[in-house]
């Protein structure tokens, strides 16, 4: 506020020669007349050295940086003052040295980056975006917005064309300012598939990220593949094949297993835990620790001999059990009837489980 007043009063030409008022400011102040002589100056000029600066503008002086300013006073004069700038300049140099941090972050990423800011045009991107957009930097540099951003990935075909492009292009483009991040798959000519994800920030700005995920759908196919393969081969088989992850978790079962045991687990496969498929066996035969131990074993970890056994159904078919440990800790569970496929009279009690296990 001080030196306020006392640039205001340098206008009126009344600062003179008042020491008083200069001292009791806690910037360096200084007067100098028509000719550029020092006439006055405060204390605080004394940390600049003995030579004050003749213009206004940043300066550095006795290891300290100074903003000097200057006011036309009376008789051709002027008031100069010095305003410390040094936490300023760390600030500044600190915000630059993050600046060029993340930019090199962003050079190194795969991911292709690109933020717009809240009038929704490109302010910022990595090299990635470039490479995968395959768009001219030139281009890019000009700060498109999403929409002229999308046109131009359509023109090059680098975008899947959905059937409605109008409705799509306006749904993207409304899509910052709702604040809910989206994702799409993009389907691309060559077997390629870019991940690509709309997602807010702060104050209505908005990035668009690019990743090529053509290796991991790849795999993920592949995967699927392998599994109905799986599940085609071991549908063919008469035996009943139940098999559990080192987890408990079931992975996959034959059709012949929801045969002899009246369920499907592999429908659901989120609910096929060892704990809820060995209480379903208990439910549908006669009492027997085998269930138990089933649990057990699939449940230990560490090397494990197979085994086998026998149990009965509650409609008096017998059944043998094959419990075999297979790769990474899971465990394959094997059923066949044993007898013809008929009940016994009812009444008959259940051969108990400890006579018939086998080693």
């Amino acid at each position: 506020m001080a030196l306020v007043l006392l640039l205001a009063n340098t206008r009126r030409g009344g600062i003179g020669n008042d020491h008083v008022l200069l001292d009791a400011l806690a910037v360096p102040v200084w007067c100098v007349d028509a000719s550029g002589l020092v006439t006055a100056r405060n204390k605080g000029c004394a940390g600049m050295g003995a030579t004050l600066p003749p213009e206004t503008g940043r300066v550095e002086l006795a290891g300290r940086v100074y903003e000097v300013m200057a006011q036309h006073s009376g008789g051709g004069g002027r008031v100069f003052a010095a305003v410390p700038m040094d936490a300023a300049v760390r600030a500044e140099s600190a915000l630059r040295d993050f600046r060029n941090t993340l930019s090199d972050t962003f050079a190194q990423l795969a991911l292709g980056l690109g933020l717009f800011d809240q009038a929704g045009r490109l302010q910022m991107f990595n090299p990635a975006f470039g490479d995968l957009t395959g768009l001219p930097v030139e281009f890019l540099l000009r700060k498109p917005s999403l929409g002229a951003l999308l046109d131009a990935l359509r023109d090059s075909g680098m975008l899947p064309e959905p059937k409605d492009w109008r409705g799509w292009r306006q749904m993207m483009t409304d899509l910052p300012a709702t604040a809910t991040p989206h994702e799409e798959l993009w389907g691309l000519t060559g077997g390629v598939t870019y991940r690509a994800t709309l997602r807010p920030q702060a104050k209505g700005a908005f990035s668009l990220l690019l990743e090529d995920v053509s290796t991991e759908m790849s795999r993920s196919q592949r995967y699927r593949a392998d599994m109905e393969l799986a599940q085609a081969v071991i549908d063919t088989l008469d035996e009943g094949i139940a098999v559990f992850a080192g987890t408990g978790q079931l992975v996959m079962s034959n059709a012949a297993y929801s045969a002899l045991w009246g369920h499907d687990p592999g429908a659901v496969l989120g609910e096929g835990s060892i704990r809820r498929i060995a209480a379903h066996w208990r439910e549908v035969s006669a009492p027997s620790p085998l269930w138990s131990e089933i649990e057990e074993f699939i449940a230990s970890a560490g090397m494990r001999d197979g085994w086998h056994a026998e149990a009965r159904l509650r409609d008096g078919r017998l059944i043998a059990c094959h419990i075999t440990p297979i790769w990474n800790g899971a465990t394959l569970a094997a059923f066949r009837p044993i007898l013809p496929d008929a009940a016994l009279a009812e009444g008959i009690a259940a051969v108990p489980y400890r006579e018939i296990r086998m080693g």
